[in-house]
């Protein structure tokens, strides 16, 4: 008989090697979101090999998958997961956990009436700053979601 545990362990191998597939058909570059790369991490103090970068990108992208859930981490752009990972690395951070308190920060201080004005105002602050970073690549600014009344009218 099949242990669950051992199941989900070849989903999650599958879906992080699909997206290491999917990375490695996006070229380098500001206009397809991969502009960190090994030599940025070098530059920081983090002397990995290319070998030893995939397997940091796969522990890293198989923890986003185990804890936000597999249709999550598929949905996710590859070169923006790479991105965040390798950011995460040069920042000594947790990759999921960064993800994961965003999403829980947010939604405690947006369901809770006294800080939900505020929590949105936050949300609408890290959009502005994306459109921001868009800018500066060369890229139109699409909103992520809409918002203000959208799903009332």
């Amino acid at each position: 008989m099949n242990n669950p545990d051992n199941l989900l362990l070849d989903v999650t191998q599958k879906v992080v090697l699909l997206k290491l597939q999917e990375l490695k058909q996006t070229p380098q570059g500001a206009i397809y979101g991969r502009v960190l790369t090994i030599a940025d991490l070098k530059a920081k103090g983090h002397d990995l090999t290319p070998d030893q970068l995939q397997v940091a990108l796969s522990i890293s992208f198989a923890d986003v998958a185990d804890r936000l859930g597999i249709q999550f981490f598929q949905a996710l752009p590859p070169a923006a997961l790479e991105q965040f990972t390798l950011m995460s690395i040069m920042r000594n951070e947790d990759c999921a956990g960064l993800l994961k308190s965003l999403i829980n920060s947010f939604m405690v201080t947006y369901m809770t009436q006294a800080t939900s004005a505020a929590a949105f105002g936050h949300l609408e602050g890290l959009e502005a700053l994306r459109k921001q970073v868009a800018v500066s690549r060369g890229l139109t600014p699409m909103p992520m979601a809409p918002h203000a009344g959208s799903s009332t009218q």
